[in-house]
């Protein structure tokens, strides 16, 4: 059930999967620099499978892509986490890709709370069998403090989402390797740490400093150019 449930979310997904290609001079008018948009274009046939390999919910359906990697316990993600919500509300023709991305989990730094980091992600993607998902990762990002059993279980509660079943299948090797592959992916478009965002097509976290002002203005290339 859950794997017949990812593939039909990737199906769903597949038309607006491949990179868009804002025009390298587009690109560099929002400030994005050669390095960041060579890198881009090289990724081309990474994102091209980014619907068919990662574990994300999709917070709207338009045809403009944007993929965020967020980790709960980056403060960062979490104060960017309210004004995607309301891009995503204000831009009907934007599609936020939300990717469970446990980095924090990963690194010594975070030792304390990378096992519940990481269980939080596994928690969330097994939330898709439920289809809860996007509605556990808004919660939780909604809760502050540090990411514990508590907070799952309040995110749960205001989710809407059956956390014995949830929790249950979070620990099975099919979740897992959805976990490990949103890292591999990651790692591949050469990210490291949080946050991180892909605006149809091009890596802007590969941008020292970007901000959600160049996040508007590829946004409104990409729309220029379809």
């Amino acid at each position: 059930m859950f794997r017949t449930l990812i593939l039909l979310a990737a199906l769903v997904a597949l038309p607006g999967a491949a990179a868009a290609e804002i025009a390298p001079q587009a690109a560099r008018a929002c400030g994005v620099e050669a390095p960041v948009i060579a890198a881009s274009q090289a990724a081309r046939p990474v994102l091209a499978t980014f619907a068919r390999d990662a574990a994300f919910a999709d917070r709207g359906a338009g045809p403009i892509r944007i993929i965020e990697f967020a980790d709960y316990s980056c403060p960062a993600c979490r104060a960017l986490h309210p004004r995607w919500v309301a891009y995503a509300r204000a831009n009907p023709d934007v599609r936020i890709s939300v990717v469970e991305y446990p980095i924090y989990g990963r690194t010594l730094v975070s030792r304390a709370t990378g096992n519940r980091t990481l269980n939080a992600s596994r928690v969330a993607i097994a939330a898709a069998a439920q289809g809860r998902q996007l509605a556990f990762h808004d919660a939780l990002m909604s809760i502050p403090g540090r990411v514990d059993d508590r907070a799952i279980a309040q995110a749960a509660a205001r989710a809407g989402l059956d956390l014995v079943a949830a929790a249950r299948l979070s620990q099975t090797p099919t979740v897992a390797a959805r976990v490990d592959a949103n890292l591999r992916l990651a790692e591949r478009l050469g990210f490291n740490g949080t946050p991180h965002v892909v605006v149809d097509g091009i890596l802007l976290s590969l941008q020292r400093g970007w901000t959600l002002q160049q996040v508007d203005c590829l946004v409104n290339a990409a729309r220029a150019g379809r």
